[in-house]
């Protein structure tokens, strides 16, 4: 399993969802109930969403509305899928190296994805908005809960934080 969300519906009976990528590389979507167990890696045990793309896919996204997915894996680009028609949505080779780390804003307007460098994506039309250069790779993706910032944690150590309204100013690092 590589994410774990609250349900986008916020109904009580259905917790949180489960994004996972398991053998042969199906994506499955799994609601789970309050008290449920969530069970080892099973495209039975969930909602399978579709087989990935011909390269491994290795992290997953879920919007905040449930709608869409992010994928990125062992080839160099980044998928989307929708989660309620099962179907790819386009893949978009944007990174030279495999993808390590994907996120959406939490209000579903904004994908990124991460690898040697980062990609910015409106999620509606799953056009890049732009790309940020950084010597390390990327570990992890998280936008901000007003949708401002990405923050980004990178294998030298470094934190960036990229202004997704201007991201010509170029990151701030810690």
């Amino acid at each position: 399993m590589r994410e774990v969300l609250p349900h986008p519906d916020s109904n009580p009976h259905r917790l949180f969802s489960a994004l996972g990528l398991c053998g042969n590389r199906r994506a499955w979507l799994r609601s789970a109930a309050s008290g449920s167990r969530t069970p080892g890696c099973s495209a039975a045990e969930g909602r399978r969403i579709s087989r990935a793309p011909s390269s491994a896919s290795n992290y997953a996204a879920l919007s905040p509305d449930g709608t869409k997915i992010i994928v990125v894996g062992g080839g160099s680009g980044a998928a989307f899928w929708d989660a309620i028609e099962k179907k790819s949505l386009g893949s978009f080779p944007v990174h030279r190296d495999h993808g390590r780390a994907v996120a959406f804003s939490p209000d579903g307007q904004w994908a990124a994805s991460g690898s040697d460098d980062i990609v910015l994506f409106d999620a509606f039309t799953r056009k890049m908005l732009s790309r940020l250069e950084y010597p390390a790779d990327v570990w992890n993706l998280v936008l901000s809960p007003d949708n401002r910032w990405l923050v980004s944690t990178h294998g030298d150590g470094a934190v960036l934080l990229l202004d997704v309204m201007d991201p010509r100013r170029g990151p701030s690092s810690s």
